[in-house]
């Protein structure tokens, strides 16, 4: 049995058993499906110069359509996690108990916000009237304790994914369990990935930033430059080249820090005490 550490829970996104081909399979999906999405909402906002009826009617279509590919996305690596099965691309009972799971961490995060955004105007309240310094203090400590319970139970309840697909069916709750006695290496490594690609995707936009700086030297007043005025200049072709390549790169960083980011929490729905036992996950949480 796979044992829960801090090493294991890191590179689980390369490490866990799955046919061959399933990443540059997931990658390009993910690219070509945003590069679909872009030239959709670009049609959108290019055709309407109002919010009439019908922007915002596609807008909000464009939002549930967003969800619903995020879900398709997170079943397929979910499934190779947990049950080891290979990449595809489906729209089933998989991804509708995903969406779910999604409305209900919308439901969840909102009573969160409310309750602390409450406590902290009572607080405030409270403090204001004997100093103001303390006040800006409290507000200070109020914010820190706030974003330390959010990313507790967020932690706590990252499983909630990996376990509905793994179940068959919604779970949510059980995350609390499954996770028990496991924070800091979930959190650990979630950190050190979140940073990882950070630092990554500034170096994307960063070196197209430097580029964009050093080509509009060549306009003849850098005050009128515009991503159009880049393109047409003399070094369009190698600018549309460069933006092309960047672009798909940002895509490949987005889609390899989203299965990343799930793999702790997979491998502790892996090795949950009550399953890991289990030898063939594939036909187990059938």
């Amino acid at each position: 049995m796979v044992e829960f550490n801090f090493n294991n829970a890191f590179m689980h996104f390369a490490r866990a058993n799955a046919p061959e081909g399933f990443f540059w399979k997931y990658l390009l999906s993910y690219v070509g499906i945003s590069i679909a999405s872009g030239l959709l909402t670009s049609l959108l906002y290019s055709s309407s110069s109002t919010f009439s009826g019908g922007f915002l009617a596609g807008l909000a279509g464009i939002y549930i359509f967003s969800f619903v590919i995020l879900a398709v996305f997170e079943a397929s690596w979910q499934r190779r996690y947990v049950r080891g099965e290979g990449f595809r691309l489906t729209f089933g009972k998989d991804e509708i108990n995903l969406l779910v799971v999604y409305l209900i961490w919308f439901i969840f995060a909102a009573v969160m916000y409310f309750a602390i955004a409450m406590l902290f105007v009572l607080i405030v309240s409270v403090v204001t009237e004997a100093s103001p310094t303390a006040a800006g203090i409290m507000m200070f400590l109020s914010m820190l304790v706030g974003a330390g319970l959010w990313i507790f139970w967020a932690v706590r309840l990252s499983a909630a994914g990996a376990l509905t697909i793994r179940d068959r069916r919604i779970q949510f709750g059980v995350s609390w369990h499954v996770t028990k006695g496991r924070f800091w290496v979930l959190f650990g490594s979630q950190l050190v990935m979140f940073i990882a690609i950070l630092v990554l995707t500034i170096a994307i936009f960063g070196t197209f930033g430097l580029f964009a700086l050093f080509d509009v030297s060549d306009t003849s007043d850098p005050s009128q430059f515009t991503l159009f005025s880049m393109l047409t200049n003399s070094s369009s072709v190698f600018s549309g080249v460069l933006l092309f390549v960047l672009s798909m790169l940002s895509y490949m960083a987005f889609a390899l820090f989203f299965i990343m980011w799930g793999g702790p929490a997979a491998l502790a729905v892996r090795t949950d005490p009550e399953r890991a036992s289990m030898d063939d996950p594939a036909a187990a949480f059938r």
